[in-house]
């Protein structure tokens, strides 16, 4: 029996990457389980998830049998109990392999499904992250607030990531294991998309504080400025001379919140092309659809031909023997008149054609019959 090993603290169940993987089509593997003391004196079972469908399993001594798996390329295992109140904790993921006994690798429909709803919410959360981005990167616009294009530039750089992986995973559909693959690049794109993002918007967020205690660190200094004005022509100089710096860094600062609207403008258009991707992915699926359709119908058109040229063939068949058997009545006949074993009424003379047929004659009825018979290639199936 193979023995694998899930630890569960705080609800939290975690699979040792150490025991390996799950060859599919097996019945000795089991999982042992080292609950912490939450779990003490539960009635648990185990709950195997793979391929869009589960099984529960009791556990017994800490122990569990895992179900038999076919065509998986991971299972998910968490623990729960309905005694009393529910208590339940979070999945662990166990990967699998295909076994000989799995047969073609190519996915079923109920796997292309599971993985192409995988991608699909993986594409979602990566444009979800591209909108955070946008949003952190456009908020610099106003009170004067000046972003820090490396921020910036981080958020556009994650949702950029987050757009690729999305793509990826949506191509891959078709093809249970790839999908699979992408859907989990494109999970952790979007997850360092989201980090990144909420990043940027901390970061501007005490920038924008920053800016604003040096607003008022200008105001209280434009007062007294304005109050030494009044009491001497030299202070107004400078202080002409400070609001033409001032006049300067606001400029900066436009341009650089011009800058951060043409970053999050290209993060929008690039979860634009994720949307044009999975759009792609889903005229291609139907499409294909379409063609296996069309295949059925010239199977069931190519069987109808090869019937009625069958039943063409026997008729012919049947002619051919009834030909054959006049050829020979006619030929008994001519035989009979020749013999003189065959004679007409009294006074009546036998006509050709009619009452006998020379052998000439048989043999051109013999070649219009074999004449009317349809070619081989016309009754080939």
């Amino acid at each position: 029996m193979n023995t694998l090993h899930v630890s569960v603290s705080n609800k939290v169940a975690l699979y040792s990457a150490r025991d390996g993987s799950i060859v599919c089509g097996n019945d000795d593997y089991q999982v042992q389980f080292a609950l912490d003391s939450e779990w003490d004196g539960v009635p648990a079972k185990a709950r195997f998830i793979w391929n869009g469908k589960h099984e529960d399993k009791p556990i017994v001594n800490g122990v569990a049998e895992v179900p038999r798996l076919v065509r998986a390329h991971e299972v998910k295992v968490g623990v729960y109990s309905e005694d009393g109140s529910l208590q339940t904790t979070t999945a662990a993921r166990i990967p699998c392999d295909l076994s000989i006994l799995c047969g073609s690798t190519t996915p079923t429909e109920e796997n292309e499904a599971f993985y192409a709803s995988e991608a699909q919410e993986a594409a979602e959360r990566a444009e979800a992250a591209a909108d955070r981005a946008e949003a952190a990167g456009g908020g610099g616009t106003g009170g004067g607030v000046v972003v820090d294009p490396e921020s910036v530039n981080q958020a556009q750089e994650a949702a950029t990531a987050a757009k690729a992986s999305a793509e990826a995973a949506a191509a891959s559909a078709g093809e249970a294991g790839q999908a699979k693959t992408g859907a989990e690049a494109a999970q952790r794109a979007a997850e360092a998309a989201q980090r990144a993002a909420e990043a940027s918007k901390s970061e501007a967020k005490q920038k924008a504080t920053d800016a604003e205690n040096a607003a008022q660190t200008a105001a209280s200094k434009a007062q007294e400025a304005a109050e030494a004005q009044e009491a001497a022509d030299g202070a107004r100089d400078a202080a002409e001379t400070a609001a033409g710096n001032a006049q300067t860094a606001q400029r900066g600062a436009q341009e650089s919140a011009a800058a951060a609207e043409g970053s999050a403008g290209q993060a929008e258009e690039s979860a634009t092309d994720a949307e044009a991707a999975k759009k792609a992915a889903e005229a291609a699926k139907n499409t294909a659809a379409q063609k296996a359709a069309e295949a059925t119908d010239a199977a069931q058109t190519a069987t109808s031909k090869a019937t009625t040229a069958t039943e063409a063939n026997t008729a012919a068949q049947a002619s051919a023997e009834n030909a054959a058997a006049s050829a020979a009545r006619a030929e008994a006949l001519a035989q009979q008149v020749e013999n003189g074993e065959l004679k007409g009424e009294p006074g009546h003379t036998p006509v050709k054609g009619t009452d006998y047929w020379t052998p000439e004659d048989k043999a051109a009825m013999v070649a219009d019959v074999l004449a009317a018979l349809p070619a081989s290639e016309e009754v080939a199936v």
